[in-house]
């Protein structure tokens, strides 16, 4: 198992760093999210998380019914999970404090550090040398959290996200928070089930690959989408991918596949990967269902949740127009797929129940009943 990454999924105890007692702030929303589960929920600690929650700040002694502990240096007890929801420059600082402390996890939510130029760059480094000197691993930062089914029905959501979508078989990895909380949202809209979703803002620890095998891992978990922008080692993401994909359903959104596309990803997130259309071709290689838009990507991931995998590579095609028969032809062609000729016994069943055209694509024409 990938060090310190169970400590994010099932922690026994989480510490919010710069929890607020303003419905407006991310700190405030952040440990209302760990407490009921999701902010526009009625509070209601039977969905939320049922471990100890700790908010930290420095000008409050309640928030939500919660004792507040003033600064790290009091905390009191394990944490295993800190979610740092603080200035990015005050970071560095308490990523140091809170693993000093024994937390084997946090969570950065700051708008990300290389944004903000050379002190950015600087701030950065420092954020990676405390990970390292510390143990913690991090996820972020200029990231929204993650979300996770716990054991019942209690989640874990150290978040702000806003909405809740139903219990399901699909896991979810986002580069950017706003692609998660679209996609969380298509789900909830569309009563599709989740069970992680996690999201990697600029990546300066936890990567793609090492979360891709943990959550292969999960038998709870029957097919994986990720959304990437950029990687930091594109060829050990590509065996990880081939790896994963042969026993799970992964499909990968990518973004910044064009040159305008990467110097966007590079001006938002600040990061210098790249996902390019040499990957692509890798990845299909490898069995990965790779889609070009938002629109595509929860239609996949609910597909493949609901069908069992196909045993082969040969496709029959119904149709009720000649025309649709042949862009569907064409689309499975492109696909990797075979539009192969019937059987002889199948041919001659067709042949009892229809007395016509018995070729595959069958089209039943526009008469044909449902």
């Amino acid at each position: 198992m990938p060090r310190g990454l169970k400590a994010l999924f099932t922690p026994r105890a989480v510490a919010v760093i710069g929890a607020s007692r303003s419905p407006g702030k991310v700190g405030h929303a952040v440990l209302r999210n760990l407490l009921y589960g999701c902010g526009e929920r009625a509070p209601d600690r039977s969905w939320g998380f049922p471990g100890r929650i700790v908010p930290v700040n420095p000008h409050a002694e309640e928030i939500l019914g919660l004792p507040v502990t003033p600064y790290l240096e009091k905390l009191e007890g394990p944490i295993d999970l800190a979610v740092l929801a603080i200035p990015a420059a005050q970071v560095p600082e308490a990523l140091d404090a809170v693993g000093r402390r024994g937390a084997q996890a946090a969570i950065v939510l700051a708008a990300g550090t290389a944004q903000l130029g050379q002190e950015g760059r600087r701030l950065e480094e420092q954020l990676v040398s405390v990970a390292r000197n510390t143990g913690t691993r991090v996820i972020g930062p200029n990231c929204t959290g993650l979300f996770t089914r716990l054991e019942g029905e209690h989640l874990l959501s150290a978040s702000f996200f806003s909405k809740v979508p139903p219990p399901g078989p699909i896991a979810l990895i986002a580069q950017s928070g706003a692609i998660a909380q679209a996609l969380l949202h298509a789900a909830a809209d569309h009563d599709l089930g989740l069970r992680h979703i996690v999201t990697l803002g600029e990546k300066v620890d936890v990567q793609d690959a090492e979360l891709l095998r943990y959550l292969a891992r999960d038998p709870e978990v029957k097919v994986i989408g990720l959304h990437v922008e950029s990687l930091d080692d594109p060829r050990g993401f590509h065996a990880t991918a081939r790896e994963v994909s042969a026993r799970k359903p992964l499909v990968v959104l990518h973004g910044g596949r064009t040159a305008a596309g990467m110097r966007a990803a590079r001006g938002y997130e600040g990061l210098f990967g790249t996902c390019d259309a040499s990957l692509e071709g890798a990845l299909g290689a490898a069995g990965v269902h790779q889609v070009a838009t938002l629109g595509e990507f929860m239609p996949a991931l609910q597909a493949l949740s609901e069908q069992p995998a196909a045993a082969g590579r040969r496709v029959a095609i119904v149709s009720n127009g000649g025309g649709t028969a042949v862009l569907a032809a064409d689309a499975v062609s492109n696909a990797g797929l075979d539009v192969v000729p019937f059987r002889r016994h199948t041919i001659e069943r067709l042949a009892q129940l229809r007395g016509r055209d018995t070729r595959n694509p069958l089209d039943l024409r526009g008469d044909a009943s449902a």
